[in-house]
């Protein structure tokens, strides 16, 4: 069950989404590197529909917050993108950088994984609250604090007008969590990025802001991309999932079937090293290698110097996003059970194992015991 169903469930009455498609066609982006552009995402197509949360999982060094940054401008200086950014069918890629910059600062909103690190501390909440509405927006000073004090209580944090007069140093890390949702809230966006969003918050705190979140996509009509690592929150929260790898959409499904029925090797992979209290494992599996950055992949498929599926294609060229199963996935051998094919060779080393450890164990009579 996604948010936006706990959200319906819980007596909530969503209204209609009156936000905007958010729309990437062939995105590269490309940093400098000394005198050279190295590409830190390549040829990435992602739909977001108001309403929906969709999310983007991946290793560190993947390319999923550099994503988001260039759908909300926020990229390193000198850098370059290339491709469509469609919102609302307008590509922000074809105004001129100040327009761009303008549409951004009042359509798309930011959330980062810690707050502390993006709200001044020398700000009180209120001034970070009411500063974009004055600039963006033209409030004035008291139609901008009315404002905040409004979006602080809808986003839950009581005594919303004392809290305008604190200082970040003042409030919890769940807390102020809540502010920089608002605060991104605070110019009626289209479009809201959270970027690890609860990762550094307890998990009671994490179910809360899970929760927020949903229920402002549905009564607001928001397009979320909702990023991070954590399978299971995914799992929780998106209505579909991008996987992403070397800067590279590999998989795109809608949130259930990408657990019940992965198809690309990596998001296999990654589904098998998640511990479980469904059963005990000796040892929980790993992806061989280590993982790669756009900059840094191989030629061919990035994955395949750690797939256990490789084949000599797959060393030569890059595969094309092919439909299969109801999804998308970016691998040669899409069309074939590769999930199936993984759990019986891990069931086989499973057993491997385990036989060898029987035969190490001292109370088993093995060689370990014919030594004691």
């Amino acid at each position: 069950m996604s948010t936006n169903d706990h959200v319906a469930t819980a007596g909530t009455t969503p209204t209609a989404p009156t936000g905007k498609t958010l729309s990437l066609q062939d995105v590269t982006t490309y940093l400098r590197v000394g005198r050279e552009l190295k590409p830190v995402i390549l040829r990435v197509d992602l739909h977001i529909e108001p309403g929906e949360i969709v999310g983007l999982v991946g290793e560190s060094g993947s390319g999923k917050s550099m994503t988001a940054r260039t759908i909300g401008g926020v990229l390193p200086k000198g850098a370059v993108a290339e491709g469509k950014l469609l919102l609302d069918g307008k590509d922000l890629f074809e105004m001129s950088r100040r327009a761009r910059r303008e549409v951004q600062a009042k359509e798309i909103g930011f959330v980062f994984q810690d707050p502390r690190a993006y709200i001044d501390p020398l700000w009180r909440v209120g001034d970070h609250m009411t500063e974009a509405m004055r600039v963006h927006l033209g409030f004035s000073r008291s139609e901008a604090r009315t404002r905040a004090i409004e979006l602080l209580d809808a986003v839950g944090i009581d005594q919303p007008e004392r809290r305008m007069h604190q200082f970040p140093d003042e409030l919890s890390g769940g807390m102020l969590q809540r502010v920089m949702i608002a605060g991104a809230l605070s110019v009626n966006p289209s479009v809201l990025l959270a970027d690890e969003a609860t990762t550094a918050v307890d998990v009671t705190t994490q179910a809360e802001i899970v929760k927020l979140l949903g229920r402002l996509s549905v009564e607001r009509g928001l397009s979320v991309l909702f990023i991070t690592h954590d399978l299971a929150l995914a799992d929780i929260v998106c209505s579909r999932v991008c996987v992403m790898y070397a800067g590279r959409i590999v998989e795109v499904r809608e949130g259930r079937q990408i657990f019940d029925d992965p198809i690309h090797p990596y998001t296999i992979d990654l589904l098998a090293a998640r511990p479980t209290i469904a059963h005990r494992v000796a040892r929980l599996p790993v992806i061989k290698g280590v993982p790669t950055s756009a900059m840094d992949a191989p030629a061919g498929c990035p994955f395949h110097p750690r797939c256990r599926f490789a084949l000599d294609e797959c060393r030569e060229g890059v595969p094309a996003m092919v439909p299969v199963r109801g999804g998308m996935a970016r691998c040669f051998r899409a069309h074939e059970d590769l999930a199936a094919m993984s759990a019986a060779m891990s069931a086989q080393e499973s057993t491997q194992e385990s036989t060898t450890e029987s035969n190490f164990s001292p109370t088993s009579g093995g060689r370990d015991a014919a030594h004691g």
